[in-house]
């Protein structure tokens, strides 16, 4: 019942093993399974990238606490334990849900066209507008202050796999903003969100800094994430993220307006 034929064929044994676990434990309420995220554009990394799921249910689903009620969440981990996301890092799956009335939550958060795969059912909800997506990405740059202070934090943490853990939430904070950043500056978000990683990237010259930075963190990233990992890879790929954020941040606060800034911009997207 699952459509997986549009993935990458690494792709699609490990999104129908998972989808089938979500569909067991949940079938009474089951509304639609979606599939976003690089494991369904590409570009994502081996060892970093995860599998992301958004899985829309009926409100009876969920306990008093807002969640599924813990012992359902614990039979689906114990079946998901039996797969090996390999080369992804992990699954990551968030419950949508809808009231029995069939009135959406405000809360939703509402998926960009392009970004996403219906794997079953129909999506219950309303995709954001062009307009919309762009309040996002705005939204997105304001927490840049934040996103260039927190690796800095980290660095007095140690032990329990801390350090690495801070290299895989860099990404969280870079790849997002980078996205924000390229659609705000060409006013066509739809066209940007839904490209792979290295299609983004591509975007901004190579002969720039801002363009040389991106390029050397995904370098980096992909390294670190493909071999054993080490503390000098670490701090080396963390400082290659918070330096491209420090020149995104410095371009903000020196370039045009964005208006000026698309009408200066004439970008090819394939």
């Amino acid at each position: 019942m699952f459509d997986v034929t549009p993935l990458d064929p690494l792709v699609r044994p490990l999104v129908l093993a998972a989808a089938e676990v979500y569909y067991k434990h949940t079938q009474p309420w089951f509304i639609a399974l979606a599939l976003h995220g690089s494991a369904y554009k590409g570009g994502y990394i081996p060892g970093c990238s995860d599998i992301d799921f958004k899985l829309f249910l009926r409100g009876e689903a969920l306990s008093f606490y807002g969640e599924l009620p813990l012992e359902i969440g614990q039979a689906i981990q114990e079946d998901l334990s039996r797969i090996d996301p390999a080369p992804f890092q992990y699954f990551q799956t968030y419950i949508l849900t809808v009231e029995a009335g069939g009135n959406r939550p405000d809360d939703w958060s509402r998926p960009i066209p392009g970004t996403y795969h219906m794997l079953a059912g129909k999506l219950p909800a309303q995709e954001m507008s062009e307009t919309e997506t762009l309040e996002k990405c705005r939204a997105t740059l304001k927490r840049l202050p934040k996103a260039i202070s927190e690796p800095a934090e980290d660095m007095l943490h140690h032990g329990a796999g801390k350090l690495e853990r801070s290299v895989r939430f860099l990404c969280t904070s870079v790849w997002p903003i980078l996205y924000s950043y390229i659609s705000i500056e060409t006013g066509q978000p739809f066209a940007i969100w839904s490209l792979p990683k290295d299609k983004v990237l591509a975007l901004l010259p190579e002969n720039q800094a801002l363009g040389q930075a991106i390029r050397h963190f995904h370098k980096q990233i992909s390294s670190y994430f493909s071999q054993p990992h080490t503390t000098r890879a670490a701090l080396q790929t963390i400082s290659a993220g918070v330096h491209f954020l420090q020149l995104i941040d410095e371009r903000l606060h020196t370039q045009p307006t964005w208006t000026q800034q698309r009408e200066l911009m004439s970008y090819q997207f394939h």
